[in-house]
């Protein structure tokens, strides 16, 4: 898939790269989600059901709050933040099947939905605590019509809002020129049209003839949405900063063993919290404290440095009396004697000048950034 900034690439339209590579039901997983959820559950649910496509949604309470009260920027400021500028998304279910999807931003004042969908669907719930996990898994004949259909530029915010939608769209407007459904108004584009070429028309009669739930939806319902939900497990997506530092967190809580590499040197009078995690080949002096923090490989922490809630990565130098809160130090950084930082990302390689007094900035190579 081509790495071009100005291309500015959508998830659908990387998937659409790679579709004449896939010749059977596709799962897409996102590179910034973190589950140890198995992923059966989720094929569980797409094979019972027959479904067009099946996606994976967490309970927004698995995402905790900053234990230091604090997070880069405010992990729970941010979450409030989030909230006020619409990312939450709005998620019709009945049961396991999926009725609505949208995000909050998306949304006018008023929630539309299809009539057709509430005759069959009468009481279902709308959910907004929902976390989208980004893990996905549809048929086959969806990315072709992805393929097929070069608007679409999002799985979520296009792809699967389209599909979700088209459940109980009237036939009627997919045999006329539907600009929604088709591309440049070309009947053949129609998602309906890619569904039924890959229903198998024995299915269809013996769907028709049964007297299960799965042949209510025969014939003219030929997408199908349904969604795996999860109570329990750990699922996080990593997709903001505040995000980032909450899963680092989360996964200090996930290890057992916790606590320090065996090869790390710490002088006895500093103090590493059992929340901590400090990686091999590390050197703490003296009078150091490490309090909610991950600490890379090959790192060296001189004498009176103090971290709160802080990810430092590898074959990082901190030098004597610094005090970092709620700061990323990327690899290779150096920061220099008697600074404070609070809030702050420190970018790889990038030299932190001695005394220097910082919040809330992206310390880089050319300047300063205030965020």
């Amino acid at each position: 898939i081509p790495d071009d900034p100005e291309s500015a690439l959508g998830t659908a339209d990387a998937l659409r790269y790679v579709a004449p590579k896939l010749h059977s039901d596709v799962l897409v997983v996102s590179c910034d989600t973190i589950t140890d959820i198995p992923l059966h559950r989720l094929a569980d649910v797409h094979r019972l059901r027959d479904a067009t496509l099946t996606l994976l949604l967490a309970s927004g309470e698995t995402i905790t709050q900053d234990p230091a009260g604090g997070g880069l920027a405010g992990a729970k400021t941010k979450k409030r933040k989030a909230i006020e500028a619409g990312e939450r998304d709005f998620v019709g279910l009945d049961a396991d099947r999926l009725l609505f999807f949208s995000a909050q931003a998306d949304l006018d004042e008023e929630v539309v939905v299809r009539k057709s969908m509430l005759k069959k669907f009468p009481s279902f719930t709308i959910y907004t605590r929902l976390v989208d996990a980004h893990l996905y898994l549809m048929k086959k004949w969806v990315v072709d019509y992805l393929a097929e259909n070069k608007s679409l530029s999002g799985i979520k915010g296009e792809l699967v809002s389209d599909l979700v939608q088209k459940q109980f769209a009237p036939l009627r407007k997919e045999r006329g020129v539907n600009s929604a459904d088709s591309l440049n108004g070309e009947q053949e584009n129609g998602v309906f049209n890619f569904a039924n070429s890959a229903y198998d028309s024995i299915l269809q009669l013996a769907e028709k003839m049964s007297t299960s739930g799965i042949g209510q939806d025969a014939g003219r319902n030929s997408v199908r949405c349904y969604a795996a939900v999860v109570s329990e497990g750990f699922c996080i997506r990593a997709n903001t900063v505040p995000f980032y530092m909450e899963a680092n967190r989360q996964i200090v809580k996930q290890t057992p063993s916790g606590g320090v590499h065996t090869t790390a040197k710490i002088k006895e009078k500093s103090q590493i919290g059992s929340d901590s995690l400090v990686g091999e080949g590390v050197s703490i002096g003296e009078r150091c404290s490490v309090k909610w923090s991950i600490i890379g490989k090959h790192c060296v922490l001189s004498d009176k440095v103090k971290l709160t809630n802080c990810i430092v990565m590898d074959h990082v130098t901190i030098k004597e009396g610094c005090n970092l809160q709620h700061c990323i130090v990327c690899e290779n950084a150096h920061v220099e004697e008697g600074c404070t930082l609070k809030d702050c990302q420190i970018a790889k390689g990038f030299t932190v000048k001695e005394k220097t007094d910082a919040k809330g900035e992206i310390l880089i190579a050319g300047g300063e950034m205030q965020f």
